[in-house]
């Protein structure tokens, strides 16, 4: 089901369901592109003034806004000043404004839907992203989990990988927060949990003003601007240790659109009042959520038929600010854009003018730079800022030119009138005729006469050009947060704190952890006998259910134990990882390597572990250059069996092929025994 939903950003207004296509999965994104066309030009022929166009993340959907922005009218561009003043060339930052007729457009992905890629990018081993100093591991998250943080153990381990509330509690304040007090060696976890937190609510939160918003947008831009860089800088596959393309991309398309949407409403004179919440795609999530509280699994039959009764529940959605509980976990979508509490729309209707945006980046940019140093590594140090000597003609800027004698001159005419090249050739002759013939012995003294007397002119020119060169003028500082440095970051959480949605404030963990004096949450009560005795019957009761709520899977009278294809899944992995040990054992005796070398000595006793576990999760390893290294396990992950298997953290592995991705630390080799 493909599915076209119009939102008037205006509060206490329901969505309204436009069409509905009834779609194969293998559906391409051209055809796709021209429904999309068709319904988006019909409303602007009926003099719909659509602002933007919002899509989820999925490949199909970026390919169709990319159509979209192809078959513009035309574009016109507005920039912003790149405040960057590191020496080298940056170009301004480029919004594109894509008319369609007299109409102009935001492209736009969904902000939560990104939350969710970025908590995803994290827990998947597929790639482990790094910042300077600090790689963010999904272990650190794991080990948060099990302690009193504000995260639950179901938002890490078996995590439903769509639950927005998981997402929610990972980038809140309150996480930020423990993090600072219990880790705060983590740093580049608590840069990329801020950094991303505060882009997702610059279009979530209902209190900030647009040029707080544009400035956390942009801040963002300039972060993501320096890793990018310092993964290419570091020579890191940017495949390996940087987000995903997909998440890269999504990124990209939220920053440029935010910046879209400020222009668009500045066009319209500033009449209108921004709501970014309400233009992305949760209305979309929304209808099918309540099409699935009618019907658990919908065909497009049943869709056409609860359509009429979608309208009132929507309606009633609006009217009475229905949200979804913050603290439920493994709970799928949360729908929070029918809540308009606090929401200030004289802030939301103040746009900022061409200076202010370019104010805006500059601290932004100053923001950036300071976080991204914070992590140790400055961006001039990531710039590789050039060092300028002065020019030759400076060693003589003391000479005044009028004190050059006439003879000066006339020597130089002179050497410039015999050395015609038409004379080249004659004075050669002469001077090969007038050439003494020299024995070995004359040649040595020869050159040992020259040799003394360059390096005496070498030696008395080099003394004298040092004594009238300027100093050199290196504006380099040493990175003012060193590792062992304290640093108070408690503005970050501050930020946090006061930029968040009150859905992430209320939906934090509370159970043994420190809640913020300004949220108005409350700590759980412990259960009573009856409430005790209630859980056991529900449990019990599911256990004896015949037959499940849905179709497939859910269909089965107990869907939650292993089925055959996980079984199965199991016994592909480690059919699979002894194939390639055996392969591996081949070549490496076929090259000579010593045995020991051929499994790593890694086996069911003696298993490969992290750092993290019994003082274990240390190694040697030798590099590509034949150079030995210490190395340290951070942390393990494997990929699961079957055709598509997913790369997810296991606490060991019992053989060196079952790891899919190993992220390890490594020591170079001083001397002796020291690395």
């Amino acid at each position: 089901l493909h599915l076209y939903c119009l939102q008037v950003p205006i509060p206490k207004v329901p969505t309204i369901i436009v069409a509905a296509l009834s779609i194969p999965d293998n559906l391409t994104a051209a055809k796709l592109f021209e429904y999309s066309q068709e319904i988006l030009m019909g409303l602007l022929a009926q003099k719909v003034c659509v602002a933007s166009y919002a899509a989820d993340g999925s490949t199909v959907e970026q390919a169709i806004q990319t159509l979209i922005q192809e078959g513009a009218t035309r574009t016109e561009e507005i920039r912003i000043k790149h405040p960057a003043d590191d020496g080298t060339v940056h170009h301004d930052i480029v919004v594109p404004i894509y008319y369609f007729g007299s109409q102009p457009i935001a492209i736009l992905q969904d902000p939560k839907h990104l939350l969710k890629t970025f908590c995803n990018n994290v827990f998947s081993g597929a790639q482990v992203p790094i910042l300077p100093n600090h790689p963010i591991l999904c272990s650190d998250i794991r080990a948060m989990a099990m302690s009193d943080s504000p995260i639950y153990k179901r938002d890490v381990v078996n995590v439903n990988r769509q639950d927005n509330n998981a997402a929610t509690r990972l980038f809140s304040g309150a996480t930020l927060k423990w993090l600072l007090s219990h880790c705060p060696e983590l740093r580049g976890l608590i840069i990329f949990l801020f950094i991303c937190g505060e882009m997702i609510d610059a279009y979530q939160s209902c209190t900030l003003s647009i040029d707080e918003r544009v400035q956390m947008i942009l801040r963002a831009q300039f972060f993501f601007e320096f890793w990018e860089k310092f993964i290419k800088v570091g020579g890191y596959s940017k495949a390996k240790h940087f987000i995903s393309p997909q998440c890269a991309n999504i990124v990209k398309i939220l920053i440029s659109g935010f910046l879209q949407l400020v222009v668009i409403y500045c066009i319209y004179g500033g009449k209108y009042a921004l709501l970014p919440w309400l233009l992305c795609t949760e209305a979309v999530e929304h209808v099918f959520g309540m099409c699935q509280q009618i019907v658990k699994d919908f065909t497009m039959h049943d869709f056409h038929l609860v359509v009429p009764k979608l309208f009132l529940k929507l309606r009633e959605a609006f009217f009475q600010a229905h949200t979804s509980d913050g603290k439920a976990h493994a709970s799928g979508y949360s729908h929070t854009h029918t809540n308009f509490c606090d929401i200030n729309l004289g802030a939301l209707s103040s746009f900022p003018t061409n200076d202010q945006l370019n104010e805006a980046s500059a601290r932004a940019y100053s923001e950036a730079q300071l976080i991204f140093a914070y992590l140790g590594l400055t961006p001039k140090q990531l710039c590789g800022s050039v060092m300028r000597l002065p020019t030759i003609a400076s060693w003589y800027a003391d000479e005044d030119p009028e004190d050059k004698s006439d003879s000066d001159t006339d020597s130089v005419l002179n050497t410039n009138k015999d050395n015609d090249p038409t004379n080249y050739q004659v004075l050669i002759d002469k001077a090969d005729c007038q050439l003494p013939q020299l024995n070995d012995k004359a040649i040595t003294e020869a050159f040992s006469d020259d040799a003394s007397h360059i390096s005496t002119v070498l030696t008395s020119i080099g003394k004298s050009l040092a004594k009238s060169l300027p100093p050199v003028n290196v504006n380099e500082r040493a990175n003012a947060f060193e590792l062992d440095a304290a640093v108070d970051l408690s503005e970050l959480v501050r930020l946090r704190f006061l930029h968040q949605t009150k859905h992430a404030a209320s939906g934090i963990c509370t159970i043994g952890t420190a809640v913020d004096p300004s949220s108005t949450s409350v700590l759980s009560k412990p259960l009573s006998k009856c409430q005790k005795i209630l859980r056991e019957f529900t449990q019990i009761i599911k256990k004896q259910e015949d037959q499940g709520v849905g179709t497939g899977l859910e269909n089965s009278p107990n869907p939650t134990s292993k089925n055959g294809n996980s079984v199965n899944a199991a016994a592909a992995l480690k059919a699979n990882a002894t194939k390639q040990l055996l392969r591996r054992r081949k070549i490496f005796k076929e090259a000579g390597l010593p045995e020991p070398v051929w499994d790593a000595c890694i086996n069911s006793i003696n298993c490969l572990h992290t750092a993290e576990f019994d003082a274990a999760g240390y190694g040697f390893a030798v590099s590509s250059n034949k150079n030995l290294g210490l190395i340290l396990f951070l942390t393990i992950y494997s990929k699961g069996g079957g055709n598509h298997g997913k790369h997810g953290w296991v606490k060991h592995v019992a053989s060196i092929t079952a790891a899919s991705n190993i992220v390890i630390q490594v020591y170079q080799h001083h001397f002796g025994t020291k690395f």
